[in-house]
């Protein structure tokens, strides 16, 4: 009787820990859930216009800004053509309607010069500080250089430096808390073809694809380390001189890479 008793004591006890464990489960499951629905405030749409999107989309960018944290840009099916546009402290989600069907490319003649005079990197599109989710279109550079000549540019690249960058700082703008945390989901980045063109010869037309850390284009050695939290997931990348391209974080940062495909230049 007593063993009967023992193993009955003890079964209750497992199904007690049982019950325990689950419930912390779930409990994680809905913190994670919670976290990932952070960015479901109002939603700004762009739509493409057949010529210079630049403006429109700054425009967007600011409207969501003054919304508050967790307004999302929205990007509608179609092609943007755009020039480089830098996006400080934005805490909210920047969306296409999937890959193929939201196409971003880039205006010819890029003032990639006047960026390097000022020790910053030139990029089509720069998020400095905040917490952004970036997700579901492609960036399409168009044949040809990108840059308008000009002798810095040629002699670091000759290519445009990147088309997705995130900082949390760079030499003309130091955020309010310098950090950055981004998620970089579904997104193609892919390089229009130069025929070789650049300092390295590389067919492709962008060096570093996306780039995460101090935006100081020449550093001396004393700048302070970027602190950032980037996740790149389902991403591909082809013909960029190199991929993801992450440089100067502290350690304190945390990166992640996850299910995304790299090929042609020098990472392949």
């Amino acid at each position: 009787m007593k063993k009967i008793t023992y193993l009955f004591l003890s079964a209750m006890l497992l199904m007690l820990f049982a019950c325990t464990q689950e419930d912390v489960q779930v409990t994680q499951l809905t913190d994670e859930l919670g976290k990932a629905d952070k960015h479901a405030g109002p939603v700004f749409k762009v739509y493409p216009t057949g010529v210079d999107d630049t403006e429109n989309l700054i425009q967007a960018f600011a409207d969501a800004k003054a919304a508050g944290p967790g307004a999302t840009v929205q990007l509608v099916e179609g092609q943007y053509t755009i020039g480089m546009i830098e996006v400080r402290e934005f805490f909210g989600a920047f969306r296409g309607a999937g890959k193929g069907k939201t196409v971003i490319t880039n205006l010819t003649e890029l003032p990639c010069e006047e960026l390097w005079i000022e020790n910053v990197m030139p990029a089509l599109l720069k998020f400095i500080g905040g917490d952004i989710i970036v997700s579901d279109f492609t960036i399409q550079l168009k044949d040809g250089q990108p840059c308008a000549f000009g002798p810095i540019n040629e002699s670091v690249y000759g290519d445009l430096n990147s088309v997705l960058m995130f900082n949390d700082y760079s030499t003309r703008f130091i955020p309010e808390k310098k950090y950055v945390k981004a998620v970089v989901n579904n997104v193609d980045f892919l390089a229009g073809d130069d025929g070789g063109y650049g300092v390295y010869g590389t067919k492709g037309n962008m060096a570093m694809t996306f780039f995460c850390g101090m935006d100081v284009a020449f550093p001396t050695g004393h700048e302070p380390l970027s602190s950032a939290d980037v996740t790149i997931r389902n991403c591909v990348f082809v013909d960029g001189m190199c991929g993801p391209d992450l440089f100067g974080l502290d350690k304190n940062s945390f990166v992640k890479l996850e299910n995304n495909t790299i090929s042609g230049g020098f990472q392949q």
